[in-house]
């Protein structure tokens, strides 16, 4: 055994199942364009990994009202925030 499975011995089948992906995409794509036209299989490939693991915050409006409160409620502005950070760092690390 190597290092890489001595320290995440689940690591081979990842790797099978993400080259598994790998080649059924691919597949898909070159029945549908040609299996040498490389650009449109590339570009093809893009769009729809973008699309797949776009942020859906972002595909949505967001209506803020306001509520009439004398004093603003601390612990819900800072779980709010809290929120806000966790969704920010999901999405650095599905960008990875």
């Amino acid at each position: 055994m190597c290092w890489a499975t001595n320290r995440e011995p689940s690591l081979a089948q990842k790797v099978g199942k993400h080259c598994a992906l790998i080649l059924s995409t691919f597949k898909h794509y070159a029945d549908e364009v040609g299996k040498t036209n490389w650009e449109e299989i590339q570009r093809l490939v893009v769009r729809d990994y973008t699309h797949a693991n776009a942020d859906p915050t972002k595909r949505r409006r967001v209506v803020i009202m306001p509520l009439v409160r004398p004093e603003p409620d601390v612990n819900k502005f800072a779980q709010g925030l809290l929120r806000l950070v966790d969704r920010d760092l999901e999405g650095r690390d599905r960008a990875v």
